[in-house]
């Protein structure tokens, strides 16, 4: 396997992240294929295809304060023309409050390479099962929006107070989108706490 073509892309992997934490939708679409398809927690269970689904996030505008994107262990699988990157990401941000948080997520990303250029053409993206793990043994967490596959502004408001308020008493913050942060997703009262919970610390045991 080349180094030089996992290295590039790597490059145009981070490229995307630091793309999605930034909401910068130019270079976003540039790296994206019109036919992106994904699964991922916004998504409800669905496959999305296209653009317009991620579009809505990124308009919500980036990440407001200090953020750093993080690819842990990247595994890059060359098959001809098709590329997939495997990793957990780590999405360090600070709070409205101040408080810096880490949150996991694992990812996959299929490339694929037409005309000399490499462009994403699915994603798979889910909570990380460290993250889990801790939260099933009963571990000090907050949440936080689920990631969709867009902005990660601080846009947390009334109505992700709201959302919180509908959460469990050891849950005190909202819920993620793919790529960072609130979107205001409604729950239902009665629907179950979300899966979408990180520990707040960064050097916690369950980011290792």
């Amino acid at each position: 396997m080349p180094e030089v073509i996992v290295e590039e892309l790597l490059r145009l992997n981070q490229r995307l992240l630091d793309a999605i934490a930034a909401a910068n939708w130019d270079v976003y679409a540039e790296l994206c294929d019109p036919s992106l398809t994904c699964f991922e927690p916004e998504a409800a269970g669905q496959l999305v295809e296209g653009m317009a689904f991620h579009h809505f996030y990124f308009k919500l505008g980036g990440a407001a304060r200090e953020h750093h994107t993080t690819m842990c262990s990247p595994h890059v699988r060359i098959l001809g023309d098709v590329a997939i990157v495997s990793y957990v990401r780590l999405n360090q941000r600070v709070s409205a409050d101040g408080t810096p948080t880490t949150r996991a997520v694992e990812e996959t990303r299929v490339w694929h390479r037409r005309d000399g250029a490499w462009r994403q053409v699915h994603f798979h993206r889910s909570v990380a099962s460290a993250s889990m793990r801790s939260l099933n043994a009963g571990s000090n967490l907050t949440t936080h929006p689920v990631i969709s596959e867009s902005a990660e502004s601080s846009r947390f408001g009334p109505l992700a107070r709201s959302v919180a308020s509908f959460l469990p008493t050891r849950v005190q913050k909202p819920l993620i989108d793919d790529d960072g942060d609130s979107n205001g997703k409604a729950l239902h009262p009665t629907a179950p706490a979300p899966a979408a919970y990180f520990p707040t610390a960064p050097d916690s045991t369950s980011q290792t």
